[in-house]
């Protein structure tokens, strides 16, 4: 998934992820007690993560950008590299 943990890696998947737990925790929070460990809290540091990719998965599919809709690949047979076209 990632190889460093950056900016992007926080604002784009771990906040979502963190709200879309707390979300999901809610319910249960009001009648049972968190658990106060150390494994516990790295678990749900763990868990917004990957929730916060799903979810930014999920509203790429649903919201395509509209700056790759008019971009076209190009693959190139001799140099074996790629090419973009801006069609218009």
């Amino acid at each position: 998934m990632i190889e460093k943990f950056n900016f992007y890696d926080l604002y784009a998947y771990f906040l979502p992820g963190v709200i879309l737990l707390a979300l999901m925790i809610i319910p249960f929070a009001l009648t049972v007690p968190f658990p106060s460990s150390i494994q516990s809290g790295v678990f749900a540091l763990v868990l917004s993560y990957v929730f916060g990719y799903l979810v930014q998965s999920i509203a790429r599919d649903l919201f395509p950008s509209k700056e790759e809709k008019n971009v076209i690949h190009l693959k190139s047979s001799l140099t074996k590299t790629t090419s973009a076209f801006h069609a218009s």
